[in-house]
């Protein structure tokens, strides 16, 4: 994180957390614009805190304080195996579940090759999303091979996953 004081002659910065004296990390000092650093090597939940930098001259001393929340990454799991093939009309279910942080809320979208998911085929019930965000092609047909992707969405960051869709044989 920086901290930064408008002052001449140029301040020393220093740092101060309850949590910092057991945390890994380096400082680096105020460069020419006044701008100093800390460097916290490993950031995981212990690195949640207050922290207050100091920038100190002859002329005096001031302070800035933030407060840090860590939020844990979303994350997808790969798919099984990069290819999943299925036989023309057999019902395909493609699983999309993402290990998120509890404090956010998770929203999920499917593309099929880049693109959202064709509306009319939701409508006609050909693409189904269950309530686990799973995509279920009801009869696939050789025009579904595609690549499909899921993409799990919180306020912070986003993770995706992606399975190449094989249609094989035609429809009885």
């Amino acid at each position: 994180m920086s901290c930064k004081f408008f002052a001449s002659p140029n301040v020393n910065i220093t740092w101060d957390s309850a949590v910092l004296h057991g945390l890994r990390h380096h400082i680096v000092p105020a460069d020419a614009d006044g701008e100093g650093k800390l460097i916290i090597d490993a950031v995981g939940r212990d690195a949640e805190g207050e922290y207050t930098c100091t920038g100190t001259n002859k002329h005096g001393t001031e302070k800035g304080t933030a407060h840090i929340i860590i939020r844990e990454a979303t994350r997808l799991e790969p798919f099984e195996r990069p290819l999943e093939k299925v036989l023309a009309g057999q019902r395909l279910e493609l699983s999309c579940r993402a290990q998120h942080d509890e404090n956010l809320e998770v929203t999920y979208e499917w593309l099929v090759n880049g693109k959202p998911l064709i509306e009319q085929y939701i409508q006609s019930g050909h693409y189904l999303i269950t309530d686990k965000n799973s995509l279920i092609i009801t009869n696939p047909a050789r025009y579904d091979a595609a690549i499909y992707t899921c993409i799990a969405k919180t306020a912070l960051d986003s993770a995706e996953k992606s399975v190449q869709v094989g249609v094989d044989g035609t429809y009885k």
